[in-house]
């Protein structure tokens, strides 16, 4: 099997989520051909995470394992959520001409942040989310 960088990488800066709460690599997929296109997904025994690099920008979805990945909360607004000072900019790659180093930049810095942030998710509490659509409801009643 070819190396994947980017598998790599995540389990690297993602390593917290196996060390501390209890996760491991249940899926993985690398594709070389299509832009290094890569899918790794993470699971305790509550909580889903997938990471995917896609043409060049890393994006996770995050959620209870009872649920399908499709209903999965986007880890951009779990972040928003805890943390609504945090610009869309920083979920962005950096502009640097080497491949590797933008992803491996991506990649670290997101880590950093579900580290920060996400710790009820990743322990598998998701009532915030119910807490926001209720009062999201209220505000746009109709």
């Amino acid at each position: 099997m070819r190396s994947n960088p980017f598998s790599e990488s995540v389990k690297r800066n993602f390593r917290y989520l196996m060390d501390e709460y209890g996760f491991r690599v249940t899926s993985e997929g690398y594709s070389p051909r299509t832009m290094g296109n890569s899918a790794l997904v993470l699971e305790s025994a509550r909580v889903g995470v997938e990471i995917v690099l896609d043409r060049g920008r890393v994006i996770i979805a995050l959620g209870p394992r009872a649920q399908p990945k499709g209903t999965w909360y986007e880890f951009t607004e779990a972040v928003r959520h805890f943390a609504p000072e945090i610009g869309e900019d920083y979920f962005r790659p950096h502009d640097d001409p080497d491949q590797r180093a933008r992803v491996e930049a991506q990649v670290a810095r997101l880590a950093g942040l579900m580290r920060c942030y996400c710790g009820p998710m990743l322990r598998g509490d998701f009532s915030m989310w119910e807490r926001t659509r209720k009062s999201t409801a209220a505000a746009w009643p109709g």
